[in-house]
């Protein structure tokens, strides 16, 4: 079992892994899987402390992929530069995503919500898209543009075909971090530092 598995993106194939490598293979003595929050197992300091959260809420840059800024470094040289990073994250299981059962929350309530008015005998006044703007805002607190949704009516008004979003993609951005090593330190060079233990 691996916590902050690190593996190339171009080479991974979710196909070829194993399930009892990860975590929710397992149950915890509530018989619930168990699943790695960002409490973790040692307390709150887990995200907060990297030699605790290294490569799972952390990562060590050796910059390698940009040839100047990793000659330098690498050579213990006088450097300064400014870098951005974006994150980018999402759950594997639909069972667990809290946009996985979006399109038939939105079809039963809008489907029922149709069903009373003509039992009432009133006029149909919300649209399916306004039953999506209700459910994501109470239910997640998320608030989507216009085009988010698109959908067909039936000649009864209920849903004939829908489409929402059914997945969600977490993204981060740190934009504009300078290293400034203008005077780098010779006890401990800057790609020396993870293994020295120093931030």
């Amino acid at each position: 079992m691996f916590m902050g598995r690190v593996v190339d993106a171009a080479s991974w194939d979710p196909a070829d892994e194993l399930p009892q490598d990860y975590l929710p293979h397992y149950n915890g003595p509530d018989g619930a899987q168990l699943y790695l929050t960002a409490i973790g197992f040692v307390g709150a300091a887990f995200p907060g402390y990297y030699p605790d959260c290294r490569s799972v809420f952390g990562f060590w840059d050796t910059f390698a992929d940009v040839p100047g800024v990793y000659a330098a470094i690498s050579q213990n040289n006088p450097i300064r530069f400014r870098i951005s990073y974006t994150v980018i994250g999402w759950l594997p299981e639909a069972a667990n995503d809290p946009l996985g059962t979006l399109a038939a929350t939105v079809t039963s309530q809008y489907n029922n919500y149709v069903a009373q008015c003509a039992a009432q005998h009133i006029q149909v006044a919300s649209t399916p898209a306004d039953v999506f703007a209700r459910v994501t805002s109470d239910q997640f607190g998320w608030q989507f543009s216009d085009g988010a949704i698109s959908y067909t009516l039936a000649a009864d008004q209920t849903i004939a075909s829908l489409d929402v979003p059914d997945a969600t993609l977490c993204a981060g951005v740190i934009q504009d971090v300078v290293f400034d090593l203008l005077n780098p330190s010779q006890q401990t060079p800057f790609l020396a530092a993870a293994q020295a233990g120093q931030p």
